[in-house]
């Protein structure tokens, strides 16, 4: 059973992937909320051909996700080899569960709700390999927000290594190498967020491989 906000019944997911938007945005984020994004979610087409793009709004004062299309280049950046493994649409629910957990443990540090995300995510991951580097990210967000950065930090560079187009992975990366004093590695990911979330941080400019404010 997939957890949802919205109820809508009426949708027509392969409609809208042959009308190859841009942009596609999802009212609660990176994650469904709704029958019809979680169908858009559990394709095979949508996760090869779009990622998350996040950009800083000045007027919410945050930083929001929107699903976009990669070029022909950007596709490639995946392997061919994991588009042949199985996909279990189950992962979606799984998916939905762990980050909406995710978002009550932030505040509640709860330890029952810790492992329910761990399992939810190691279950989306094994269930949908195409789709693990989101699972990936959840599951570093996890560790950042208990203060384990050591941990996040390796979910998150797993992340990449199944995504190179994983925004959300690069901006938690460039957090924790600041935390962790390792400049270089801090200024890799802001360069490569700065690369397919242009968006992301206004204010910077990239000049000669170097990031000015």
């Amino acid at each position: 059973k997939v957890s949802v906000l919205w109820k809508e019944r009426h949708y027509n997911a392969d409609y809208v992937l042959k009308q190859k938007p841009d942009y596609i945005i999802f009212p609660a984020g990176f994650k469904p909320s709704a029958y019809p994004e979680a169908a858009l979610f559990s394709r095979k087409e949508f996760q090869k051909k779009y990622y998350t793009q996040i950009f800083y709004s000045k007027s919410m004062n945050q930083m929001l996700p929107v699903f976009t299309r990669r070029n022909k280049l950007q596709q490639s950046f995946i392997a061919d080899s994991i588009y042949t493994k199985p996909c279990n649409i189950k992962f979606v629910a799984d998916y939905i569960d762990a980050n909406n957990l995710l978002l009550n443990y932030i505040g509640s540090h709860n330890e029952n709700e810790k492992r329910q995300i761990i399992l939810k995510c190691k279950n989306a991951i094994a269930e949908c390999p195409l789709a693990s580097d989101k699972s990936l990210s959840t599951l570093g967000m996890l560790f950042y927000h208990s203060g384990k950065y050591r941990i996040a930090l390796k979910y998150f560079e797993k992340a990449i290594n199944v995504n190179p187009m994983n925004s959300i992975s690069h901006l938690y990366l460039k957090d924790i190498y600041s935390k962790l004093g390792n400049r270089k590695k801090m200024i890799q990911n802001l360069l490569k967020l700065k690369e397919i979330s242009p968006d992301a941080f206004p204010n910077f400019i990239v000049t000669d491989a170097k990031t000015v404010n």
